[in-house]
């Protein structure tokens, strides 16, 4: 498995630096000596605005984290907003939410099961 290497702000500056010259992501990629398929999801995010140079971190949320997005879900929060005030992506705001549906399902599904499945009350 090839280790991941962090691109530093100075290399995703000078990416926008050459988008807005106009300069396509395969000559952008070319120049920064970066893949083309990076470059090329960076110049889609930067096209609707979602591209910056600060970089966004790629581990997982604490479990404060987590429950901050189940609660601001909760309240149809929208993602992007989610993810800026959090620091992350979208997509692990995304993977995050679909997580705990998931938990919430089976432990819903586990207390069911678990019963006896009598809810008269003993009198």
């Amino acid at each position: 498995m090839t280790e991941r290497k962090r691109i530093g702000k100075e290399t995703r500056e000078a990416a926008i630096r050459l988008f807005e010259q106009g300069t396509g992501y395969k000559a952008t990629a070319s120049r920064l000596g970066i893949a083309a398929a990076t470059v090329r999801d960076w110049k889609r995010a930067w096209v609707k605005g979602e591209f910056s140079a600060e970089y966004r971190r790629r581990v997982p949320l604490d479990a404060m984290e987590i429950r901050i997005v189940g609660e601001l879900k909760r309240i149809d929060t929208p993602d992007k907003t989610i993810a800026t005030m959090l620091g992350c992506s979208i997509s692990l705001v995304q993977n995050t939410w679909r997580r705990i549906r998931e938990e919430r399902a089976r432990a819903e599904a586990e207390k069911n099961v678990g019963g006896t499945g009598d809810t008269s009350e003993a009198g």
